[in-house]
Parts: structure tokens; C-alpha cells; sequence
């Protein structure tokens, strides 16, 4: 029996720096990649022949890239705040945060850590993607074969 494969989403959340230290991010990441397989039957256009389809391969969505980003300020607002939405009480955040830096600089540290925390799990970046993102320059793709 032939087994479809399918490729798995990931939506790119950064996390507060707390919960990253901590490593749930990470490992919250790790057991989602540990899948190989979708159930049959999860998708409304099932043939309902019993096979489980397997995950080819996973795509994140896009984020900006800190160093495009810091060349571009008139963009900032535009390149880091929707990815760095911090629901947390303003209190609470100003107590984790370094006293020392701008909200730009946590924001692109950010990025930073989130990006190499990607690649420690085996993805491989596509960068500058305009065409596919609207012109945005700062865009990457992350990728992950599965094997």
C-alpha cells in the first residue's frame, strides 16, 4: 500500500527569554518532530483506505532576520513587533528583561536565539524569499527534511 506524505506546518512563536532558558520551547519542538506520521483519516479529503500519511518534510513560517532588520529602522515597528507580542503583564516583563537594553535589542535577541534554536533541531534556512513574501526582503523560510 503507498503511503501519501504530506509536509507539516510549524507557526514561529517567539517565546519570553524565562521560558526559553528553561528550554519548553525547545522541547515542546522536539516531541512535535518526533512525528513521522499523520492518523489517516485527519483530513476531510481522505480516501479513508487506512493509510497514515507519512510527514515528508516540516516548513516554518517566516520571521524577520535581525541583521536585515537593523539595517532597515523605518521598518522595526514592522519586522519585530508582530513576532515579539509579549502577553505578559507589563510588570512582570520589565522584571525579566536587562534594564540595560532597548525593547529593539531584546526584540532582535529575540530572533537570534529563536533562529539558532531551529537550527540546533535540524532546520535549514532559505533566505530572502521577496517574491514569495510580498516584496519583504527580511523574510526566511525554515525547512527540516525528515528522514
Amino acid at each position: 500500500m503507498c503511503r501519501p506524505s504530506v509536509e507539516g506546518y510549524i507557526q514561529v512563536v517567539l517565546t519570553h527569554p524565562h521560558y526559553r532558558r528553561r528550554g519548553l520551547a525547545s522541547w515542546l519542538l522536539t516531541h512535535c518532530l518526533a512525528r513521522t506520521e499523520v492518523p489517516a483519516g485527519v483530513f476531510a479529503s481522505d480516501g479513508s483506505d487506512g493509510a497514515a500519511y507519512t510527514i515528508q518534510r516540516w516548513h516554518l513560517h517566516t520571521l524577520a532576520v535581525a541583521r536585515r532588520a537593523e539595517k532597515r529602522p523605518h521598518d522595526d515597528d514592522k519586522a519585530t513587533r508582530g513576532w515579539a507580542q509579549d502577553r505578559m503583564q507589563p510588570q512582570q516583563h520589565r522584571q525579566d528583561a536587562n534594564p540595560g537594553k532597548s525593547e529593539r535589542e531584546c526584540n532582535e535577541e529575540a530572533i537570534v536565539a529563536t533562529l539558532a534554536m531551529y537550527r540546533q533541531l535540524g532546520f535549514h534556512e532559505r533566505r530572502y524569499l521577496a517574491r514569495y513574501y510580498s516584496g519583504q526582503n527580511d523574510a526566511v523560510e525554515l525547512m527540516k527534511m525528515c528522514s
